[in-house]
């Protein structure tokens, strides 16, 4: 097999791995623990497979998605994220970021003392987003709702800008 784009040999393979290992080799996992006879390893999702060039490292094969840790850790690694990969990280994170200055506006601005219980829930909740989001490509997480590539998203955007716009001209009329 030949790398299309610089014609090198050197190919990685790679694939998504799934094992079974003792329990008490959890958290020391090395080559010893791989080679031992109770560890069973097969691969999964054989049509995701992908392939990695080592001459050039350009990437082909498997689903091509990858998810927002996996672009955001070769990103400080030093290598450059797609253009998709960066337009729809960008809106993941425009959404997220959205989110969470809602919230602590609200607490920062509301006079009302809040119990640690939903102090809590809060934070657990910011992080269940920020963690379930690092864990789907961009364009899964934010979904068809919030991707400005479907139509219905843009209709919904229009009509939302025609009624801001509305409240505007009504609020500059009140002046």
């Amino acid at each position: 097999m030949k790398c299309d784009k610089c014609g090198s040999e050197n190919i990685r393979v790679w694939v998504k791995v799934c094992m079974y290992i003792d329990s008490r080799d959890y958290g020391r996992l090395t080559k010893k623990v791989i080679a031992k006879s109770t560890t069973e390893l097969w691969a999964v999702d054989d049509d995701k497979t992908k392939f990695v060039c080592g001459g050039c490292n350009f990437t082909w094969g498997g689903d091509d998605v990858r998810t927002l840790y996996d672009i955001i850790s070769e990103a400080k690694g030093g290598k450059m994220p797609t253009r998709e990969e960066c337009y729809y990280g960008m809106l993941a994170y425009e959404s997220m970021f959205n989110f969470d200055h809602s919230n602590l506006s609200k607490v920062l601005t509301e006079n009302k003392e809040r119990s640690e219980f939903i102090k809590d829930l809060m934070l657990k909740n910011s992080f269940d987003m920020y963690k379930g989001a690092l864990n789907k490509s961009p364009k899964e997480w934010l979904g068809k709702n919030w991707d400005p590539m479907e139509s219905a998203c843009q209709e919904r955007r229009r009509i939302a800008n025609k009624l801001f716009d509305k409240v505007i001209k009504k609020v500059g009329e009140n002046e």
